[in-house]
């Protein structure tokens, strides 16, 4: 274990050359965010301390389970921030674009690009009228997601996580879609959980989940209100069968791991979302 953090620094020297090259060309046109299989520990570039995060998508995820905890909390913040951090950028964009076109619908008709724009979205969140996007798609503090993630995935060591990168403990309940079985039945029935291709799609989907699902309403009530992620725990009482315990173990885990301070984390200033997605 000693080594690790000299592997880290290696690893990092070795990852940000293609990116100081980019830096250096000037071109801002072509970026997108690398999407990268770390097969290894010494493969996953470590945060930097100027409270910027390179936008690098992890499509594999190195084994979790040998290191310290210490070791493995940091590596498992390093794999999941980035994506995080993309997604809530291009849903915030998606927020404003929709207020925009909510304040020019009082003075003209949308557009057919404005409509193209406006139906996949009302489709995401099963909902007819565009003043209610908004509140959907306000994204909650990095550190929230963070603690849910580490208690979801037991930082990175579930099976869950290994065989299906689902890093939320989202259910299945559609046969159609890609899932793998729990462990065990409830209530007499089988249970399911999504397998998803990389951690982009499970991280997309864990905020489309908060976005529509009826029992998140007073969640997002709290979200635009600007509520912090302290304050916004208890409403996401209803996310496990855990309940009140499940609020009790957010707050002690983002307190205890300072995840706090992920909130103030951004991406590389010249990182544009719409050039992104796959």
């Amino acid at each position: 274990m000693h080594s690790l953090a000299w592997l880290w620094g290696v690893s990092a020297l070795f990852l940000l050359i293609p990116l100081l090259l980019w830096i250096w060309s000037g071109s801002e046109k072509d970026f997108q965010p690398t999407f990268r299989k770390a097969t290894a520990i010494e493969e996953v570039l470590p945060l930097g301390k100027d409270s910027t995060v390179w936008p690098v998508v992890y499509q594999q995820m190195p084994p979790l389970e040998s290191l310290t905890v210490g070791e493995r909390k940091r590596v498992f913040i390093a794999l999941m921030l980035p994506t995080i951090l993309i997604i809530k950028q291009q849903r915030e964009q998606e927020q404003q674009k929709v207020e925009a076109l909510i304040v020019k619908q009082h003075h003209e008709d949308l557009s057919r690009e404005d409509s193209l724009f406006l139906e996949p979205l009302l489709s995401r969140y099963k909902i007819s009228h565009i003043k209610a996007l908004p509140s959907r798609l306000k994204t909650h503090p990095a550190s929230l997601a963070l603690a849910q993630a580490a208690i979801e995935s037991g930082w990175g060591t579930s099976r869950f996580f290994a065989e299906a990168n689902n890093i939320f403990g989202v259910w299945s309940f559609d046969p159609d879609e890609p899932r793998i079985p729990a462990k065990g039945n409830r209530g007499g029935k089988r249970v399911y959980l999504r397998k998803y291709d990389d951690v982009l799609m499970a991280v997309t989907d864990y905020f489309t989940v908060l976005g529509k699902g009826s029992s998140y309403a007073r969640f997002r009530e709290a979200r635009i209100e600007g509520k912090g992620a302290l304050q916004l725990i208890p409403h996401l009482k209803y996310y496990s069968e855990l309940r009140n315990k499940y609020v009790s173990m957010l707050r002690k885990i983002i307190r205890k791991n300072n995840l706090l301070q992920y909130d103030h984390y951004r991406l590389h200033a010249r990182y544009h979302p719409q050039d992104t997605l796959r």
